[in-house]
């Protein structure tokens, strides 16, 4: 397939964006539920979690970050507009979005758009006023005037292939996808920031609005490149990538899983632990060879598929894969079961398909099917265009449709110990709430089981391991919290959870940290 007609798809994708009726549930296996959070969305193209609660959702169009708390829009609609973005084609506009792990005593989001001023993309960051643990029930506002540049000459060639989705991984760093059009080598050119996934440092920055700090000043430890002589180079994390729209990193382990949009014949998912790694684009498209005035046939340290798929004929709709989202760890007492742990979900944007993949060193095979599950090769079925699909904090999938949030859930608790109750088994009180000090957890064990108490972030990162696993008898126990972390540091203020792991159940209660007086 020609650039022309890759472009045609996504016109046509975007025409659906803008048409779309309002999605229907997805047909789901047994037990899980497809469920309307919210709708109104104008083209929804990306969304964060700042809680299990409160998510932001930016638009393609109109540049705007709206705040969804608990399943309604909140009543300060939009949280702000980001300034200078160009909204006029095809895969231009705002694209990304992503909140900063430290919230909120950073109350930070970073946004990455296609500039009206200028030929670049831009990674921007901004503060966020108001409501910063939703201790309130209001809402957020962006403060413009915070504005501080991260990357602001990111190459911006055409309309079509800029990638979007920005995420923090584990360890606190930000990914950034760029994609590329115009020129056909440059995923394999590492001095050039095309048909690339970048990590980049931003802890470091200073606070309040300023202009992008120098490449140096952005690179973390154990970049791949990071030696190189070419500053831009330091900053890539993985090459050789057509349009990495999708992506998402494990918290349990740091492995990345891309969903790269193919050109005339493969869309891929590729899965990957260790950094700089080179997928082929464009001398290789999926797993076969193609030939182009590259001057590389065989491209250094290439990295083939973890899973691919062709495009067939023309009665198949595959045409833009969008996903390649790995399962996370989760911490309530619902979520989807064990055995999906580490699993890798994709959709085709055409098709509305959502399927599973068991992965393992660096190889996926779809799935097995589970009870209910509407075809034998696709987990649930009718999802519509998805843009954006990725797993919350609670273990639950959402994905953004048809100008619509909405998630799939088992709202059974699952792995609840032989002979126990699932309200007896749990986090049953903590106090006081909110707290500049001491926390106080009660929790109970409906029969003798092997348990742990952790206090986790809004992210699902331990802050305190609290009590260790260890038997434990039945009945009520108490635990104290000294609002400490792991290294005796005070945990700043915001949103935590006191975590009960309990011979498989999972449960917690929810409390907010404070300033102290």
């Amino acid at each position: 397939m020609s650039h022309q007609h890759s472009a045609a798809r996504l016109i046509a994708l975007f025409c659906l964006l803008v048409l779309a009726l309002p999605a229907r549930a997805a047909v789901v296996p047994t037990g899980f539920v497809d469920q309307l959070i919210v709708s109104g969305i104008a083209q929804p193209t990306n969304f964060d979690f700042i809680s299990k609660d409160r998510i932001l959702v930016v638009e393609k169009s109109s540049a705007k970050i709206r705040l969804v708390d608990h399943g309604v829009m909140s009543a300060a609609d939009p949280v702000g507009i980001v300034p200078d973005v160009e909204t006029g084609a095809l895969d231009q506009g705002l694209l990304g979005i992503a909140i900063d792990p430290r919230w909120p005593s950073k109350p930070y989001v970073y946004v990455f758009y296609t500039a009206a001023s200028g030929p670049n993309l831009h990674l921007t960051r901004y503060a966020l006023t108001g409501d910063l643990t939703g201790a309130l029930g209001t809402g957020l506002a962006l403060d413009v005037a915070s504005r501080r540049e991260i990357l602001a000459d990111l190459p911006d060639d055409s309309p079509y292939h800029n990638g979007g989705t920005i995420l923090f991984g584990k360890d606190s760093t930000l990914y950034v996808g760029l994609g590329f059009d115009t020129f056909v080598c440059s995923p394999q050119d590492v001095h050039q920031l095309r048909g690339k996934i970048l990590r980049i440092e931003v802890k470091n920055l200073p606070d309040g609005p300023g202009p992008a700090p120098s490449y140096q000043e952005l690179l973390p430890p154990g970049n791949p490149f990071s030696s190189n002589d070419d500053a831009r180079t330091r900053l890539i994390w993985h090459y050789g990538l057509r349009n990495p729209w999708s992506f998402d990193v494990d918290d349990r382990n740091g492995t990345m899983a891309i969903a790269d949009v193919g050109e005339s014949d493969f869309e891929e998912i590729d899965v990957v632990s260790a950094a700089g790694r080179n997928f082929g684009y464009p001398v290789y498209e999926g797993p076969f060879y193609v030939s182009l005035a590259c001057g590389l046939t065989n491209p250094p340290e290439l990295t083939m598929p973890a899973y691919s798929y062709a495009h067939t004929d023309s009665t198949k709709s595959y045409a833009v894969i969008m996903g390649g989202i790995v399962k996370r760890e989760w911490f309530l007492t619902t979520g989807f079961p064990d055995s999906y742990l580490g699993n890798v979900f994709f959709a085709d944007l055409y098709e509305g398909k959502l399927r599973r993949l068991i992965c393992a060193n660096g190889t996926c095979a779809i799935a097995p099917p589970v009870p209910g599950q509407p075809e034998p090769d696709a987990w649930a079925t009718g999802l519509g265009v998805a843009t954006r699909m990725r797993f919350g904090p609670d273990g639950f999938f959402y994905y953004a449709v048809g100008g619509q949030l909405r998630r799939i859930s088992n709202p059974t608790p699952v792995g609840v110990p032989p002979g126990a109750s699932a309200e007896a088994t749990g986090v049953h009180g903590a106090w006081p709430v909110p707290s500049a000090g001491a926390v106080s957890f009660r929790y109970a064990l409906a029969s003798p089981a092997w348990s742990s108490f952790s206090v986790v972030d809004v992210r699902g990162r331990t802050i305190r391991r609290l009590e260790p696993a260890a038997p434990r008898t039945a009945g009520e126990h108490a635990v104290a919290w000294d609002g400490r972390d792991t290294a005796g540091n005070l945990a700043p203020p915001g949103v935590y959870f006191g975590v009960l792991e309990a011979d498989g159940l999972s449960s917690s209660r929810r409390v907010v940290r404070i300033a102290g007086h």
